[in-house]
């Protein structure tokens, strides 16, 4: 809209639909969605989030949708409204929804049944994909809906369950799930979604208005102002956008360029009039509050700045090598039985050439809405419990490896692989090669709207050390159809691919290459 250039806007900031292009990956939304995420990835079954009204639920739910279509192997599909009115219609619905030609004349809704399960059969053994299923407003789902998703979860192979289900639902959902103690004693993943904090909701209103501003940085609030924000909304984030938003077109009729208290007050005022009067008398107290945290921070800081003068440099000694680490340097002061602070070293990678295999693939910096479980699929080439469990022992820093944040560095440990059949057998096509894992998963990051499959294949010799092959698709059983597929390349890459088909008899892999599902040409 025009009126928001008035604020450097290129856009409204503050809808309430739910665009995944705004989702704030708050820390709560985050460890949410790395939750789910495992639970799927492991095909586990079903997971229930519960949260109040305005709580991002249904923003939650569109993102996942997102992230999910950009995966060849997850088929996802969405209810917004489960309010049937009878066993018949909701079972007719999925088996619409899966694909499935309307029938002609009458069906019973056992042959509704077989027919669902046959096709989940068909995709997730057959295929080897794996079916989602996300219900929004769990809360209205009827009592007869659940006992089918009952039986649904009880189609599964030997080692997972065919249909994933994900219900987000208001707390009344709880409620109805003590009345179906069957259906209750399914759920692989429960979890509560709880407002946000002050920092988050500070956060969350600058990210949108950088989305909504190119990425340049607009400061349409003062702190006084995002304070008063964050008291009238309580951190729930439908409430601090309908807020926000009413605050922006205030600014753009009084032709001002920042909002401050008595602005954001007054739009309280308006949109949520039962809570002014008791927030006056409380406002002056947290504004006088704050002044004096404020000022006791700053007194505080110069203390300790004068302190630190006086104090003498410490001296560090060279402590050798840890496994997989650059030397170690630690301060020559810190007692022995003291918590070491470790600086790393940030040293570029020589190739190897001796018959030594690493310990460590690398380390990467997590970036904004990457998970644990994206990570490992990227560069194992599957998520499982055994890399799971091998990537939080070599990051004991991560208390809670469901939960990681942006900015945090994950080691990645190398792990051996047997090869079955031999990879000398089949062909695949390089895209390109690097030597380090955080340049091979930025390749990945750089191509990742182009909706082509590229692997990583981690590998080992002794001639070139550790190497980080880059793939299109996956491997070929002939070299006609592996030489085809370089065709289908943008044009950038061709140049620089090439057919892959020797690795050498010491070769070791840390990823499967002939994984299944990346197999192609048969």
């Amino acid at each position: 809209m025009d009126y928001f250039r008035t604020l450097n806007l290129s856009k409204e900031p503050f809808s309430n639909s739910p665009d995944p292009h705004f989702f704030f990956h708050s820390k709560k939304h985050l460890e949410c969605m790395q939750k789910i995420e495992i639970s799927l990835r492991l095909r586990r079954g079903l997971s229930v989030i519960i949260g109040d009204v305005g709580t991002g639920k249904t923003t939650l739910c569109r993102h996942l949708i997102n992230k999910f279509a950009k995966d060849e192997k997850i088929e996802s599909h969405l209810i917004l409204d489960p309010h049937f009115s009878s066993p018949s219609e909701f079972l007719y619905a999925m088996a619409q929804m899966f694909g499935e030609h309307e029938p002609e004349g009458e069906i019973s809704d056992w042959q509704l049944r077989e027919s669902i399960k046959k096709y989940l059969l068909r995709r997730c053994v057959d295929e080897e994909k794996t079916v989602v299923l996300i219900i929004d407003e769990g809360q209205k789902i009827p009592g007869f809906c659940l006992e089918i998703l009952r039986e649904f979860l009880n189609y599964e192979a030997n080692e997972y369950k065919l249909l994933q289900i994900i219900i987000f639902a208001q707390e009344e959902f709880e409620q109805t799930l003590k009345k179906y103690r069957n259906f209750t004693d399914r759920i692989d993943l429960f979890h509560i979604l709880g407002p946000l904090s002050f920092s988050e909701t500070r956060s969350m209103i600058r990210f949108r208005l950088e989305s909504a501003s190119e990425g340049r940085r607009a400061s349409l609030f003062s702190f006084l102002a995002l304070l008063s924000i964050y008291r009238a909304s309580r951190g729930y984030p439908r409430r601090i956008i309908n807020l926000c938003h009413r605050i922006i077109l205030s600014l753009i009729i009084q032709n001002r360029s920042k909002a401050g208290w008595s602005t954001t007050e007054s739009c309280v005022k308006r949109l949520f009039p039962e809570q002014s009067r008791q927030r006056t008398r409380l406002g002056v107290l947290t504004c006088l509050l704050l002044g004096v945290i404020l000022f006791g921070l700053v007194t505080g800081s110069l203390t300790n700045m004068i302190s630190r003068e006086k104090e003498p440099p410490p001296s560090y000694v060279f402590t050798g090598e840890k496994k997989g680490m650059p030397p170690v340097i630690k301060n020559a002061a810190t007692p022995t039985n003291a918590k070491e602070i470790i600086l790393v070293a940030h040293t570029k990678t020589v190739k190897s050439h001796d018959k030594k295999i690493p310990d460590l693939l690398g380390q990467i910096t997590v970036k904004r809405g990457e998970t644990v479980g994206g990570m490992i699929e990227k560069i194992y080439g599957a998520f499982t419990m055994k890399y799971l469990r091998y990537v939080s022992e070599e990051n004991p820093q991560i208390e809670n490896i469901d939960l990681i944040e942006p900015g945090q560095v994950l080691r990645f440990p190398a792990i051996p692989m047997k090869i079955s059949p031999s990879p000398l057998e089949f062909w695949w096509v390089q895209v390109t090669q690097k030597e380090r894992l955080k340049n091979a998963l930025q390749f990945l990051r750089n191509h990742a709207n182009d909706a082509l499959p590229f692997h990583i294949i981690p590998c080992w010799n002794s001639r070139e050390g550790i190497r980080f092959i880059i793939v299109y698709k996956g491997y070929f059983p002939d070299e006609i159809s592996a030489r085809n597929s370089i065709n289908e390349l943008p044009p950038t890459l061709v140049s620089g691919a090439k057919i892959l088909t020797k690795w050498g008899l010491d070769t070791v892999f840390f990823a499967n290459p002939l994984s299944e599902a990346s197999k192609e040409g048969d």
